[in-house]
């Protein structure tokens, strides 16, 4: 795998993040982040999934091509890769609906790593954010549901998101 290669040359000093862009830039590809991923997933490999994810950083190859296998990811629980792929879905992968109930099959589904409420809490909140930048009416249907949540803090959370919408004029009119 290519971004096993490249991250063993990094961490052995052959190579810098700026070396990384000079030598990578034009031969790897958003489709070999796909295919490494898939692999990655398919054995359940922290360490090539973080290799992944620090090469794709790197050389800005997350595209609507990895979506899926991201939709996949953030719902496992043998990595540690959940808030960047939240993060992901807040700037990245913001177009599409269905990425809704990923995101809310994730805040139901908080890794183990993460349930002590000191990381719980901002991870949910990176969701909650995610589940905002998502397509419009269907958005505010999940904000609304969301901050009637049993569970205080995530009503706090998404009535949080409900206001910031609502500030930045992305409510009324829906």
């Amino acid at each position: 795998m290519i971004f096993n290669e490249i991250m063993t040359k990094y961490w052995s000093n052959d190579i810098d993040k700026q070396s990384i862009q000079n030598l990578y830039q034009n031969s790897v590809n958003s489709s070999d982040l796909t295919l490494n991923l898939n692999i990655a997933f398919s054995n359940k490999d922290k360490s090539s999934l973080e290799n992944c994810f620090f090469v794709a950083y790197t050389l800005n190859l997350f595209s609507i091509e990895n979506e899926d296998i991201i939709s996949k990811l953030i719902l496992e629980n043998w990595h540690k890769e959940h808030e960047d792929i939240a993060g992901l879905f807040q700037r990245k992968f913001n177009k599409n609906k269905k990425n809704i109930q990923i995101l809310l099959q994730a805040i139901n589904n908080i890794p183990e790593y993460l349930q002590v409420d000191d990381f719980k809490y901002p991870y949910i909140r990176k969701l909650i954010y995610a589940i905002g930048a998502q397509p419009e009416k269907d958005n505010i249907k999940t904000l609304l549901m969301l901050a009637k949540s049993e569970d205080e803090q995530v009503a706090k959370l998404a009535l949080h998101q409900i206001e910031k919408r609502k500030q930045l004029g992305r409510w009324e009119n829906k």
